[in-house]
């Protein structure tokens, strides 16, 4: 990551030709970046959770727009897939990592792929949802079976 940075920087200025410069910009690079780390909290939690992704929500209601910066709230939707028992199996995990970035954050549980007939993870299997008091939906993205369900929980939720 260092080395595309530092070569724009040197290409732009001209410091190619010199190696202890290289070397400066290089290293001051690296200070920087870890200097970030350390003063913004938030940047742990993201390296936390490299294979997540986050799509930002916005909803409308009668009381305005939720998805705007002032008094942002958090929500998530741990999905797994029901034809698949080992993403089941990390539910535990990635609830504990979602909880660890933000605690008291509304959560969903969600298993999806309900319209396949080679279905691994039955409904009476999942119970992780009633330990953590989550709430769950089986859905189908490909058939839209249940698909606005847990958006629908979530925004009842951030609307209070």
């Amino acid at each position: 990551m260092i080395s595309p940075i530092a070569s724009v920087i040197e290409d732009k200025f001209f410091f190619k030709a010199s190696t202890r410069i290289s070397i400066l910009i290089r290293t001051l690079i690296v200070i920087s970046s870890v200097i970030v780390a350390l003063t913004i909290p938030f940047f742990g939690h993201i390296s936390a959770t490299i294979s997540v992704e986050v799509h930002p929500l916005d909803f409308f209601t009668n009381c305005g727009r939720s998805g705007s910066t002032a008094g942002a709230r958090l929500c998530a939707i741990i999905m797994f897939d029901v034809t698949a028992c080992l993403t089941y199996k990390n539910v535990p995990t990635w609830h504990r990592d979602l909880c660890r970035v933000c605690e008291n954050m509304p959560i969903v549980l969600c298993g999806n792929k309900v319209d396949v007939k080679n279905r691994q993870v039955n409904a009476k299997q999942v119970t992780f949802q009633r330990k953590k008091n989550l709430q769950y939906y089986e859905i189908s993205a490909k058939s839209n079976y249940n698909f606005e369900k847990p958006f629908l929980y979530l925004a009842k939720k951030l609307a209070g």
